[in-house]
């Protein structure tokens, strides 16, 4: 096998023209290959084509939150009365450094949910959940 490799060496190395053609070859058709390829941004076509899925489909499409994305503040410690304010506050400090240091890249922040988004959110697991 050792021997097949270097009568390639051997070989390419008197014929520099041909490696550099089959390299100009690889790359102009990697490049072909590459220009042709579609994309779909539609992750909801990698579920299957199921009557469970159709329902989570529809809300997915039909959803203003599924370019979202959602971040949950929890607290671990239990003991604190105060767990309320503390999040509020963990969540404001969260905010106020996304918005420095990522302005340019984010549309809006929406920290503060109303009623109307709760109930909303409700409605969109319920519907979710049905499907499983």
């Amino acid at each position: 096998m050792g021997h097949f490799f270097i009568f390639i060496n051997s070989y390419l190395s008197k014929r520099k023209w041909l490696v550099f053609s089959l390299a100009a070859a690889f790359i102009a058709l990697t490049y072909y290959s590459v220009s042709n390829l579609k994309t779909d941004e539609n992750f909801s076509a990698l579920f299957p084509k199921e009557k469970n899925f159709e329902k989570f489909n529809l809300v997915l499409k039909n959803s203003s939150f599924a370019d979202k994305i959602v971040i949950f503040f929890s607290a671990t410690d239990t003991a604190d009365d105060n767990k309320t304010s503390l999040l509020a506050g963990r969540a404001d400090i969260f905010v106020d450094s996304v918005k420095k240091g990522f302005s340019s890249q984010i549309k809006d922040i929406k920290y503060k949910i109303s009623d109307e988004d709760i109930l909303l959110l409700y409605d969109f697991f319920t519907i979710i959940s049905r499907c499983f």
